[in-house]
């Protein structure tokens, strides 16, 4: 019995998974029902494919020779079916994590204005905070993500396409009248952040060292809703994307203001995995992503700025 075009399509999204429940779960596939497929195939072969460990698996060399030739055989397998058939490839389907700051800020023209920068993908996006894109970037589940703060990893290739400058947000009752204030007043009030450790948390606590501070005790609160609620009703203050609060602002909600004598500024990054690249169409994707920047550029009043350098950096 030969191996069937559907083993070596789950084997490619376990290696790339590196985890078998990962890619179970992207599979929709019970996790004992993939690693039976795996024996089988091991069975088949008389060698071992994978190395297991406590973190999940990688491939063995024999593993990785299967590996890049079931990536071989899948797309000529997809070539050969359009070709024959005379129809034109189904459009790509490309997933993506975008941040939740972006939705808020575009709503659904995010949606109108991907389809139109790449009208050859069926480009779906998600909306997720940076910590959770990346676990699902690496699990296979994202192809490309929109992340905040994305530190140098040898397995991405990230681009930066943006600058984004956190604002400090009140109730409209506790509203400096200028809407400039300094880091020293910030950090007077009680503050409350969404999480702690993600890169908002971070960066408020690099600039309050910088300025020879402390953050004073608080409050985690690991909801979106419940922060912008907290704040508005005059509970705490907060630091945070001026996207997630914009639509609050204009309506009167929250009073928003510039950090003026120590702005944070954060980078967003387009990131894939290197291992991918073969098969992922990075210059379509590039190309929404500079038109998505601008038109975020366009409606952030000044908070958000493309930037020019678009290289990618390892």
């Amino acid at each position: 019995m030969h191996l069937t075009l559907r083993q070596l399509h789950y084997f490619r999204r376990i290696v790339e998974a590196g985890n078998i429940t990962r890619a179970a779960h992207g599979l929709h596939l019970a996790p004992t029902a993939l690693s039976l497929q795996v024996k089988a195939m091991e069975d088949r072969l008389g060698v071992e494919l994978l190395h297991r460990h406590s973190r999940g698996v990688r491939p063995t060399d024999r593993g990785a020779t299967l590996y890049n030739r079931s990536r071989e055989i899948l797309a000529l397998v997809r070539e050969t079916e359009c070709q024959v058939s005379g129809s034109k490839p189904f459009p790509q389907v490309v997933e993506m994590g975008i941040l939740p700051s972006m939705v808020r800020l575009l709503g659904l023209d995010v949606l109108h204005l991907t389809a139109r920068a790449a009208p050859s993908l069926d480009l779906r996006l998600s909306e997720i905070s940076s910590r959770s894109q990346l676990a699902q970037l690496r699990g296979g589940e994202l192809h490309f993500v929109l992340a905040r703060e994305l530190e140098p990893v040898p397995e991405l290739r990230k681009i930066d396409v943006l600058k984004e400058r956190l604002v400090y947000v009140t109730a409209p009752s506790r509203a400096v009248r200028s809407g400039r204030v300094e880091i020293r007043e910030v950090l007077s009030r009680e503050l409350a952040f969404y999480r702690e450790g993600d890169s908002v948390w971070r960066a408020v606590h690099a600039a309050a060292a910088a300025a020879h501070m402390v953050v004073p005790s608080a409050e985690v609160v690991g909801s979106i809703f419940m922060l912008r609620k907290m704040v508005a009703e005059g509970q705490v203050s907060a630091i945070v994307p001026f996207g997630l609060v914009q639509s609050d602002a204009t309506a009167g909600r929250l009073a928003v203001h510039e950090i003026a004598d120590r702005p944070i500024w954060q980078r967003i990054s387009l990131a894939w995995c290197v291992d991918d690249e073969d098969e992922l169409p990075i210059t379509d994707i590039r190309k929404t992503t500079a038109a998505l920047a601008t038109e975020l550029s366009k409606h952030s009043g000044g908070y958000l700025r493309t930037v020019q350098d678009r290289r990618p950096r390892d």
